[in-house]
């Protein structure tokens, strides 16, 4: 790259190249063109479920899920967050439907709490919900 060229036709051709999908706008890549479930499984292959439509009950090892509520609501049962205390959990909605009426419920164990209630609900395709276990019996 030539950061410090002076010349505008240098720096019109920068802000218009593609490279691989990705926007490079001056030198600098501004919008990343990424298949997020691509992404996922070939960072954790083993730890993800791909597509669950249907109730979950959440495993010690799982990492990553991905929920699709197009054809019916979907609840999520956590384990008890005391029982696996600095594990990441990230829950991802990836229907297809952007206007399903269907909702995801994230349902917190015994007397859990999910960022200070019992549940929370994914109502919005491509919603991306990260928990982490904290002390005591809540996940923030």
């Amino acid at each position: 790259m030539n950061g410090g060229c002076k010349n505008p036709l240098y720096k019109e051709q920068m802000a218009r190249t593609e490279l691989g999908g990705d926007q490079v706008i001056d030198g600098s890549i501004k919008a990343i063109d990424i298949d997020l479930v691509d992404l996922v499984s070939s960072l954790s292959p083993n730890k993800v479920v791909s597509t669950t439509s249907s109730t979950y009950n959440v495993l010690s090892d799982d990492v990553i899920i991905m929920l699709d509520a197009s054809s019916n609501n979907i609840t999520v049962n956590m384990p008890l967050a005391a029982d696996i205390t600095g594990r990441t959990i990230s829950l991802m909605r990836v229907d297809d439907d952007s206007l399903t009426t269907n909702t995801i419920t994230i349902q917190a164990a015994g007397s859990d709490t999910i960022i200070g209630e019992t549940s929370k609900t994914i109502a919005y395709q491509n919603t991306l919900i990260v928990l982490i276990a904290g002390q005591g019996n809540r996940w923030i």
